[in-house]
């Protein structure tokens, strides 16, 4: 059962606390250019199930990830810097943040948006929200995302 081999992988959790380490130590499903897909699990069932955010497809290769707020803090700060460099003389930024890096992040959920901040210049006006997952596209099939945070700049 996929929650015996996850409890090998990741030591200490149980299935009582699965959520909690579920959004600690997601899996990362791979993708094209290196990269990885991730997949939020959210419940463990008492037949040793996953039950997961979005689809993971029976017998998928997938790695174990470490979700921290570290991480998830400088992604955000990297998404903003890149999104304002690509775009000179923005007049507006929309953030899209997963709702699953929230409750990762919980009373420490300021320091992401207080990162983002830090890259906005003076009276640019500023629009996000919190999502349940985002849908793009690396290799031209579009996917769906847990844990990502997008920003755009532009007119």
């Amino acid at each position: 059962p996929a929650l015996v081999r996850y409890t090998e992988v990741v030591e200490g959790c149980t299935r009582e606390a699965f959520p909690w380490w579920g959004m600690r130590y997601p899996l990362g499903l791979p993708a094209v250019g290196g990269e990885f897909i991730i997949r939020d699990p959210v419940e463990a069932g008492e037949d040793g199930s996953l039950l997961f955010v979005a689809e993971v497809p029976e017998n998928s290769i997938a790695t174990v990830m470490k979700a921290d707020a570290a991480g998830i803090v400088a992604a955000a700060r990297r998404a903003v810097r890149t999104a304002l460099a690509a775009s000179p003389g923005p007049r507006l930024l929309l953030v899209l943040d997963c709702v699953s890096r929230l409750r990762l992040l919980g009373q420490e959920a300021q320091r992401e948006i207080a990162a983002m901040a830090e890259q906005v210049g003076p009276g640019l006006p500023v629009f996000g929200m919190l999502t349940f997952g985002e849908i793009s596209s690396l290799c031209g099939v579009p996917l769906f995302y847990n844990k990502t945070v997008i920003a755009a700049a532009g007119w």
